[in-house]
Formats: structure tokens, C-alpha cells, sequence
């Protein structure tokens, strides 16, 4: 079929009618996902200026044997002014933090054994673990500090979805396509021909 130069005219406002639109389509569920966005927010945070809302915030743990160690920094939850942590060991085998008389037992079936805790900032806070890593469960010693110069609000983004874009930008190409041939077809059909 030879290519007429109102054919070739046709094809290219049609390719050029496809990607503005699939552009169009992108660019409105970027306004409305958002881009790629960190989780957290690069400045630190006052600690007596808590809003409710979740934040990391770098944690150190001392005593023990030393071979124990946890996460940080760690998530903790602000609600109504209290401080909650989550504590993840790099162990499975601890079942419950104690602080004085209070248990706070692991939260978690398997995998690295975690536990929530009331947080205190900026000061020691001495607590016992119960582990079954040896051949009785053994209670340790360990101190915990909480540094509120490391605090980050931790902001919450909504999963961008790339599947869906995809979808719908490759959907409306294809539509456009079918469109365009429809219409060329129609128009050769009347006899629209150079």
C-alpha cells in the first residue's frame, strides 16, 4: 500500500494526538499520587513539640553480653502526648521486655522478636529481657536511651500506582490506535484521497 502524503500527515497527527494524551494521563496521576517521596522528613524534630503521628528516632542498647543488639533507629507513635516504641531484637528468642513491674510481651510469632514500650527521652532506661536462646529462659539486664535530636516525622505517602498508570497509558494508546484506524478507514472508504 503506497503511503500518500495526506496518509503520512494522518498517521503523524495521530502518534503525536497518542502521546500527548498518554502524557496528559501520566502527568494528572502524578498530581494526584504523588512522585517518589522519602518516608521521612530530613529535619530533626523539637521533642517537646510532638504532634500525634509516627517518627523514627535513633536508639542505643548497652549491657547484656553484647552480642544482642536492636534496631535503630526505631519507629515510635505519638498519641495524645504518650510515647510508644517499637522495640525489634535481632533475635527471635526474646518473649517480653520488663520495665519495674510492667511486661511488655513480644508481639510477634516469627521472625525478630519486637515488643512495644513506653518511651522516656534522653534518659537511661533500664530494662530486663527474658530470652530462650540458652538452655533456660534467662532474664538480662539492659540499658536503653532514646535521643531526641534524631527525631524524624515520618510522612505518609500514598503507593503510587504503577501498574495502574501503566494500564491506563497503554490502554489509551491502544484505544487512540484503534480510533485512528477506524477514522483513516472511514475516510477511505468516502473517498478522501490524495
Amino acid at each position: 500500500m503506497r503511503l500518500t502524503r495526506s496518509k503520512c500527515h494522518f498517521i503523524f497527527l495521530i502518534a503525536i494526538f497518542t502521546i500527548a494524551v498518554s502524557f496528559s494521563i501520566w502527568a494528572l496521576l502524578v498530581n494526584v499520587y504523588g512522585d517518589d517521596v522519602s518516608d521521612n522528613d530530613s529535619s530533626t524534630i523539637a521533642a517537646n513539640h510532638l504532634k500525634d503521628g509516627e517518627y523514627t528516632i535513633k536508639v542505643t542498647l548497652s549491657g547484656g553480653s553484647g552480642r544482642a543488639h536492636i534496631e535503630s533507629p526505631a519507629k515510635i507513635k505519638v498519641k495524645d502526648g504518650k510515647l510508644t516504641a517499637r522495640i525489634r531484637w535481632s533475635s527471635e528468642y526474646y518473649q517480653y521486655i520488663q520495665i519495674g513491674d510492667q511486661k511488655y510481651n513480644k508481639r510477634n510469632k516469627k521472625g525478630k522478636s519486637y515488643m512495644d514500650i513506653p518511651v522516656v527521652l534522653d534518659q537511661d532506661i533500664n530494662i530486663q529481657a527474658l530470652t530462650t536462646a540458652m538452655s533456660m529462659p534467662h532474664l538480662i539486664n539492659y540499658t536503653i536511651h532514646f535521643d531526641s535530636t534524631s527525631l524524624k516525622k515520618i510522612k505518609k505517602t500514598r503507593d503510587k500506582p504503577s501498574a495502574h498508570r501503566a494500564l491506563i497509558c497503554g490502554g489509551s494508546v491502544i484505544l487512540i490506535c484503534m480510533a485512528g484506524v477506524c477514522i483513516y478507514k472511514s475516510r477511505k472508504k468516502s473517498g478522501y484521497e490524495n
